[in-house]
């Protein structure tokens, strides 16, 4: 593959990051799982075609094989733990009765199977039959899962291996050119927030282009979203999350950049972005940008210079400023006319923002805590009575949904999931992944979130061997604002799911392409 077309494709990933909901249209679920909905299918989908086309012309796929060997290793070993453990799980499944005995068609292959089986003489016990398609319907979502994860991070790794500093470029100009279209779009946004009707007429026309308005006759995403800013994304919470990935970037960017004319520019960027983050309301992104300003005093524990700490004042002055920027526009222009804002104050303001945000993470019945914190106990509750392999990968809904079921105290969203899998079946309609390694403990028990989560923890572990050992500022800075990305990015998925954006497999291919050991002892 030529370096063009190398650079443009992973250009055309990072920039697409921000579309992680497209429209239904564009969704393509067949060919890209759990990305079918995301804008970064297409490159990925097109880059693996080109790639293996050009393996295939110049035979040498053992050279590809070689270069990547220990990472496709891992793979062999992650999905043979999955099968496994799916396979495990069928054995012991104990709701084969209750989707046998309903009254609801939980599937149309299982009724024609059993249909045609019949009809030439082959009569297969029901149950059966039912765990083979239970065994077979995982395993494609499963290998494409794979596909479009860790064997899509080791491509990265296996196009940039011997290029790092040009992907640590295009992961740069990327994101923030990606910054630059959220800014644009959210000043539409502004407007809409601020009641100019125009506004909100043009968000009409526009959202349904950028991403999917309510999904399978829900409400979710909806058209408009009153009182938080959402940008590109199909609900405000979405924003955080990608900022968790995109602010280290930008904080590096605006200290690395020495010319002072483009340093006010970034320097405004940022302000501006973190404005906008700050709008959204969402308290997953408010939590995340909290812990990455934490980790950011911790480096600064670390360096103890006055070099950095300038760079430390500089990166939270602007943040302040878009705090008191955030505080005005919600008192003074969002706040509805028929309020009163007469008495409300920067301070006041400041105080209601962080206890409406941050505060009410704690308690378990503020705001949507309540759903999120029972999907939580309950996938928890699940894997640890089955803490070795787990249920089995995609057998956690039934399970989980007796556990909702037994709570007290449910949330209206709670029972419209537990009244959708009473109307649809267990099959058909699925309790939805509020927390990655929690759904994952349950599905694959704790050697398969062991699994998981070791090519994460490795790259840390490199990221933080290189950072120690360099005595480069400028790298020490590259290493430990990429790990920061890294760590925002994952910290994510505690409550959601980590593939929201598939930015945790992009650091992890871009990560390992830079602070592999191999490539390090080469150069």
């Amino acid at each position: 593959m030529s370096e063009k077309t190398r650079d443009f494709l992973l250009y055309f990933i990072v920039i697409g990051l921000i579309f992680n909901k497209v429209p239904t249209v564009i969704r393509n679920d067949a060919l890209g799982g759990t990305i079918g909905d995301k804008l970064v299918f297409y490159p990925l989908f097109i880059g693996s075609i080109y790639i293996i086309y050009l393996l295939w012309r110049k035979k040498n796929f053992e050279d590809f094989y070689n270069d990547c060997k220990i990472f496709y290793q891992y793979i062999v070993v992650y999905v043979g733990f999955l099968v496994v453990s799916l396979a495990w799980g069928l054995i012991d499944y104990p709701y084969c009765d209750l989707i046998l005995n309903s009254s609801i068609s939980q599937s149309k292959w299982l009724s024609q199977a059993d249909f045609l089986l019949a009809n030439n003489g082959i009569f297969v016990d029901k149950t059966v039959l039912l765990k083979i398609y239970m065994l077979i319907k995982p395993i494609k979502v499963l290998f494409l899962g794979v596909f479009y994860t860790f064997i899509s991070a080791t491509v990265i790794f296996y196009l940039y291996q011997r290029d790092s500093k040009k992907v640590f470029s295009i992961l740069l100009q990327g994101t923030l050119c990606a910054v630059c279209i959220i800014l644009l779009y959210s000043v539409i946004e502004l407007f809409y927030l601020g009641h100019v009707s125009v506004a909100g007429d043009i968000l009409r026309t526009v959202n349904p282009c950028i991403h999917s308005i309510e999904n399978d006759g829900t409400w979710w995403p909806p058209l408009l979203w009153g009182g938080q800013l959402r940008s590109v994304f199909a609900e405000p919470s979405y924003f955080g999350i990608y900022a968790a990935f995109a602010m280290p970037l930008l904080w590096y960017k605006l200290i690395e950049t020495q010319m002072s004319l483009w340093k006010f520019f970034w320097g405004g960027t940022l302000i501006a972005f973190t404005f906008c983050l700050f709008l959204t309301k969402a308290r997953t992104a408010v939590a995340l940008f909290g812990g990455e300003v934490c980790l950011l005093f911790l480096a600064l524990v670390y360096f103890r210079n006055k070099a950095f700490l300038k760079k430390f004042i500089i990166i939270i002055a602007c943040s302040l400023i878009a705090f008191v920027f955030a505080n005005l526009f919600i008192i003074n222009i969002m706040a509805l006319k028929t309020e009163s804002v007469a008495e409300a104050t920067v301070d006041k303001g400041a105080e209601i923002y962080i206890s409406d945000n941050l505060k009410s993470i704690k308690g378990k019945d503020n705001r949507s805590n309540r759903s999120r914190y029972s999907v939580m106990e309950a996938d928890l509750q699940v894997g640890l009575e089955h803490p070795l392999l787990g249920v089995g990968t995609g057998l956690r809904d039934a399970y989980v949904g007796e556990k909702l079921v037994a709570m007290d105290n449910k949330s209206d969203e709670m029972k419209r999931w537990i009244q959708a899998q009473k109307e649809r079946g267990v099959m058909r309609a699925g309790i939805p992944v509020l927390g990655e390694y929690t759904s994952k403990f349950a599905e694959t028990g704790v050697v398969g979130l062991l699994i998981y989560l070791f090519p994460a923890g490795y790259l840390i572990f490199l990221i933080l061997k290189k950072i120690r050992r360099t005595s480069d500022i400028k790298i020490k800075e590259q290493a430990m604002f990429l790990l920061f990305s890294f760590l925002g990015t994952m910290a994510a998925g505690i409550g959601d799911n980590i593939n929201i954006t598939y930015c945790y497999w992009v650091l992890l291919g871009v990560g390992y392409a830079i602070y592999w050991p191999a490539r390090v002892e080469n150069e």
